[in-house]
């Protein structure tokens, strides 16, 4: 359900429809333009074909009861019913989340955080020094890597959790929607959908409850069935509508899309657009942050802070954080120590062994000319593989097989290649 993993991973997206499987070739963004152009063809096509049967149609209609005409009516039924009818993609529905906007906005700011500290023992904060200020109108995804107390200050901001040290100023008044992962795993498996919004809906009618679930994907057939068998996506949506069915100020969302195809992840992106209050927002879901954020707060180093840079930025930053971690300043010591050479015994006074520069730059170019040979021979194969999807399904088999073992072959070039080339700076040092 990751666009951007299957944006930079996939050459190809293989779509299930209507009980049908169709061979896209290139990433999900490509798969999408593609199937939208295919469905407009489909349209177009169709169109015109229905204008042709009513063509027919009506001069059948005017002529079939005269002699003199008879026979070119015939001809026109007969290729009426020849006329094999245009398919059209049928889109799934998938239905919109309701997230409604607070009535009346509250006086600025909504939380204004001053030196404050906030954890779950005494005298041990996850967080500190925390000096933030959120208005209604904020955007703010929270970055940080897991552990770095993320979900801590979501609880916070929900008021499940109350700072040891510093001020945390907030309106009475406002109302915050909380939706984090763990609710899911929470729910009561024997619970129902209409149970569920007979507790947040006691003084509603009944049909106003089943109006209410239906408005949020669960159908009739759904309203009734058990947690334990509604889907991770069903229970993603139920709860991420309910929390947020009071028109919330701020709406605090922990990984909301974690169970969410990419489809649902659009409607949740629509309504976050429409929803007029603030957002804050922790997701993995790197479009999403892109799409909602307009700020961006960093959890990391024991406190929350502002954070400059962009979601690129913020990647650059982790995986510094990662290498730094692993190269510790003691393996950093011994690395330094072991490559140091020893007084007179330089470059100079070593003797190079093994195959000539010149051999080692033949070698490199081989396997040049070989990885290029592959990967034209893969793009072939790919080429074969749309063909063979719409044309000749049963060549898909043969095909797949082809392309692993190419793909096989490629990576043992690259390896090779990549091998040729650290003698050759090797030798060439």
């Amino acid at each position: 359900h990751d666009r951007e993993m299957l944006n930079e991973v996939c050459t190809h997206i293989l779509h299930l429809a209507n009980h049908n499987l169709t061979l896209y070739t290139g990433n999900y963004d490509a798969f999408e333009k593609a199937r939208a152009e295919k469905a407009r063809l489909q349209l177009s096509a169709k169109a015109k074909q229905d204008a042709e049967r009513a063509h027919l149609q009506s001069f059948v209609d005017r002529f079939k009861a005269k002699a003199s005409k008879a026979a070119q009516a015939q001809s026109r039924m007969k290729r009426l019913e020849k006329m094999q009818p245009v398919a059209t993609t049928i889109e799934e529905r998938v239905a919109p989340f309701i997230l409604p906007s607070p009535p009346r906005p509250l006086a600025p700011p909504l939380i204004r955080l001053e030196r404050a500290n906030v954890g779950y023992d005494t005298g041990k904060p996850i967080l500190r020094n925390l000096n933030l200020r959120m208005d209604l109108d904020d955007r703010i995804g929270l970055l940080g890597v897991n552990g770095a107390g993320k979900s801590t200050f979501a609880k916070m901001i929900a008021g499940a959790l109350n700072v040891s040290e510093g001020e945390l100023h907030r309106d009475r008044k406002m109302r915050v929607g909380w939706f984090h992962q763990h609710q899911i795993e929470a729910m009561d498996p024997t619970d129902t959908p209409l149970e569920i919004v007979r507790r947040a809906m006691p003084d509603a009618a009944e049909s106003a409850r089943r109006s209410k679930l239906a408005q949020w994907g669960l159908g009739y057939e759904k309203q009734e069935t058990t947690v334990a068998s509604l889907s991770g996506g069903e229970r993603a949506r139920l709860l991420l509508n309910q929390v947020a069915m009071d028109a919330p100020h701020i709406l605090i969302l922990d990984e909301p899309t974690n169970h969410l195809d990419i489809d649902s992840r659009r409607a949740l992106l629509d309504a976050l657009n429409d929803y007029s209050g603030a957002v804050i927002l922790i997701t993995h879901d790197r479009s999403l942050m892109e799409m909602v954020a307009d700020r961006l707060w960093l959890a990391a180093d024991g406190t929350v802070k502002p954070y400059e840079g962009d979601m690129d930025d913020y990647a650059k930053f982790v995986l510094d954080r990662a290498k730094a971690a692993v190269s510790k300043p003691s393996q950093i010591k011994e690395e330094v120590k072991a490559v140091t050479p020893e007084p007179g015994k330089g470059k100079k006074n070593e003797k190079r062994s093994g195959p000539s520069p010149s051999t080692l730059r033949h070698a490199v170019k081989k396997a040049e000319e070989r990885m290029a040979q592959l990967t034209a021979e893969i793009a072939r194969i790919d080429d074969d593989m749309a063909n063979a999807s719409i044309s000749n399904p049963k060549a898909l088999e043969g095909l797949t097989r082809a392309r692993a073992k190419t793909q096989t072959d490629l990576d043992a070039a690259e390896a090779a290649w990549i091998e040729a080339e650290e003698t050759l700076a090797e030798a060439t040092a």
